[in-house]
């Protein structure tokens, strides 16, 4: 009796996904806000890290111009009543008003500890997958997401927590720039006339809390599987 070879049955291969940076051009493409949003938040974060680099004058040095004068080619945002210049110490006030890194970490090692002998991750180290594989290759894809979306809803609050605290005087201390403060002292000029002490501040604060608040539904397209098909 001879054997019968049945064919072997063709792999099925599943819809290939986009990766990450194309899907995240197709979410932006389709929404202009949410590229409007992703664009100022990279913008925030440059600013956060290499601001206080490339800003033209230390943003804690008097008399760098003349007191109260207003925005110029020298001085873009104008000067406060010290002579400091406001373009430099808005720009700085960036680091400042992102303070809230601890509380990232905590909920960054919270979620890995949740996912670290999930059966996937169990999976992929009975394959023979390395530690450190396992850990850029499953745990950190999956602790993402839920990251992204947690800071972009509660980032927008720190920074106008922060912010508030300081303009009345619990937050920052003075001379260190940071938005709030610099609100609250531009505040005793603007019925002279020095709208410019108040107004960029102020500006760079909303659009710091509108990014952070439009970048949530941005992320949760990002994230949604039915989206990356």
């Amino acid at each position: 009796m001879t054997g019968m070879n049945t064919p072997a049955s063709p792999k099925l291969q599943g819809p290939l996904r986009t990766s990450y940076w194309q899907h995240l051009c197709h979410v932006a493409s389709e929404n202009p806000v949410t590229g409007l949003a992703f664009g100022l938040f990279a913008l925030i974060v440059g600013m956060a890290l290499f601001g206080p680099y490339l800003v033209p004058f230390d943003p804690l040095d008097t008399g760098v111009g003349p007191a109260l004068q207003a925005p110029s080619g020298a001085h873009w945002f104008g000067t406060d009543h010290l002579g400091r210049d406001v373009f430099s110490r808005v720009v700085v006030a960036t680091r400042l008003d992102m303070i809230n890194l601890p509380f990232y970490a905590r909920m960054a090692r919270a979620e890995v500890s949740i996912r670290r002998n999930a059966g996937f991750v169990q999976a992929a180290r009975l394959s023979g997958n390395s530690e450190l594989r396992v850990l850029f290759g499953h745990i950190f894809p999956n602790t993402l997401p839920p990251m992204m979306v947690q800071i972009s809803l509660n980032m927008g609050w720190a920074i106008l927590n922060a912010a508030g605290l300081s303009f009345i005087g619990l937050g920052v201390q003075p001379p260190a720039p940071e938005w709030g403060i610099m609100v609250a002292e531009g505040a005793n000029f603007i019925i002279s006339g020095e709208w410019w002490l108040v107004i960029f501040p102020g500006m760079a604060l909303m659009l710091a809390v509108f990014t952070f608040n439009l970048i949530g539904d941005g992320l949760r397209d990002l994230v949604d599987p039915q989206r990356r098909t």
